[in-house]
């Protein structure tokens, strides 16, 4: 992986458990990231199939369909909390990868504070599990409209 794109990597993983920890204030308010929110599309994301480490949290092993493409792992500024970041693409809609998906955090007992579907064609899910939350964006792949990508960050 080239320098570059390991900074890009580790600075988007630093943003998202920031803005996860921000929410965990005394005002538990959930709400979905807001229409403007730059998309997954324009993100780097590879092509090439990753396995899963070791630590790799039950939650981003997705199903078969799903082909995991990055996996990046870290503890927060302060080390508080750990958390994960998955890109992944899924050879179908997103209206597919998003049932799928959702069935597999219903079935791992978490529970869907939010489920929201985009204007822009595609879905923002928001989770949590006792002291954990993450969130998962589905997003249709700009070069196949009959392909997904999808992105998924967990703390805890």
């Amino acid at each position: 992986m080239n320098k570059k794109r390991v900074i890009i990597y580790n600075t988007f993983i630093i943003l998202i458990i920031t803005i996860l920890l921000a929410s965990c204030n005394k005002q538990k308010t959930q709400t979905t990231p807001a229409n403007e929110s730059p998309s997954i599309a324009s993100l780097d994301i590879p092509n090439q199939a990753v396995e899963y480490p070791e630590d790799c949290p039950d939650i981003l092993q997705y199903p078969n369909g799903f082909t995991a493409v990055e996996l990046i792992s870290g503890k927060s500024v302060g080390g508080s909390s750990q958390g994960w970041t998955a890109m992944y693409r899924f050879d179908g809609s997103i209206d597919k990868a998003e049932d799928i998906i959702r069935e597999h955090y219903l079935d791992m007992g978490w529970k869907i504070i939010a489920a929201e579907k985009q204007e822009t064609d595609g879905y923002i899910i928001l989770l949590e599990k006792g002291e954990e939350e993450g969130f998962t964006i589905i997003e249709m792949d700009p070069d196949d409209s009959s392909h997904s990508l999808i992105m998924s960050t967990f703390s805890k």
